[in-house]
């Protein structure tokens, strides 16, 4: 080393200097593996859908109620419902699944005594329904 010059005194203190910076961005790192899944606020513009989970994205409007039970983004309602977002925007008679008495959601189906459904959406798939609601529609003929 004093063979280029360099002063050993300042070669160690840059790897000590080194060691510590290693040494914090492990510790950085393991801080910063956590993931953090940011949803949007109850203040943030949005509604819950049937799920009750928030989206942003556009929304149905029912002309009966007026509430957020009315409200409800395009894949619940496909999926829940069987009805496409675009066709119930354009209604301005449309009401909610609710309204209809039709409605499939957890809260409803115990109002009237039934057990909730949960997450059947790929089981009424697999077994070739449009959608929950034909599904639950179907089977409880059956019954």
């Amino acid at each position: 080393m004093k063979q280029l010059g360099l002063n050993t005194n300042i070669l160690d203190q840059a790897k000590r200097v080194f060691r510590q910076d290693v040494q914090l961005s492990v510790i950085k790192k393991k801080k910063a593996t956590t993931p953090i899944v940011s949803r949007p606020q109850k203040d943030a513009i949005g509604r819950r859908t049937s799920p009750r989970q928030k989206t942003l994205g556009p929304r149905t409007e029912c002309s009966a109620c007026h509430n957020s039970h009315g409200k409800l983004c395009g894949k619940c309602l496909y999926i829940r419902y069987g009805e496409n977002l675009l066709e119930a925007k354009e209604k301005e008679s449309w009401k909610c699944p609710a309204c209809r008495g039709i409605c499939n959601c957890s809260r409803c189906r115990e109002k009237k005594g039934w057990p909730p459904t949960g997450s059947i959406h790929d089981h009424a798939w697999k077994l070739g329904y449009k959608s929950v609601a034909h599904y639950l529609i179907h089977t409880r003929r059956a019954e």
